[in-house]
């Protein structure tokens, strides 16, 4: 599926660039990417920032982190020490999304993919066993790309759909 290969590269590239540039982190990439549920294999899902995505792609990006990796992505962001969630994390988790949506869309959009994206949403689900990721609908596939730090490892989870248009 050509989709799927240029969204890993739109995300890995996106993720490089905000690790390396905003939120200076040590970190190490997949160029596969993981077909079951992000939900089911093992990411924590404590906070999750998701966006949606409207045009020839429709569905959502989301990013899924622990509360240590949050607060510590929060903290190099923000230039401050952080020890606790809080509105801050929440808004710098918001943020990270954006930007990784950003550069998503950007690189997609050079592939002849053209969508808009809407504005982030912070979830904090701690320790509840409620699915942070619905299932895939009719026509939609899962796209989970893994991210390794020391700090911990992420998630970047699409559900993604191509729109006909006539």
């Amino acid at each position: 599926m050509a989709l799927e290969k240029h969204f890993i590269r739109a995300v890995n590239s996106a993720v490089s660039n905000l690790l390396s540039t905003m939120i200076p982190m040590d970190f190490k990439l997949s160029e596969e990417s993981a077909q079951n549920p992000a939900n089911t294999q093992g990411f924590s899902r404590e906070l999750v920032g998701t966006i949606d995505i409207r045009g020839g792609l429709s569905g959502s990006i989301s990013v899924m982190l622990s509360y240590p990796l949050a607060i510590s992505m929060a903290s190099l962001l923000l230039e401050e020490e952080l020890d606790e969630v809080n509105e801050d994390v929440y808004e710098a988790v918001a943020e990270i999304t954006n930007m990784i949506a950003g550069g998503v869309k950007t690189s997609l959009s050079q592939h002849g993919s053209s969508f808009v994206i809407g504005l982030p949403q912070v979830f904090d689900l701690g320790g509840d066993k409620i699915s942070a990721f619905p299932e895939a609908g009719k026509g939609q596939f899962p796209i989970n790309v893994p991210v390794e730090t020391l700090q911990g490892a992420f998630c970047v989870a699409s559900l993604l759909q191509e729109e006909a248009f006539a």
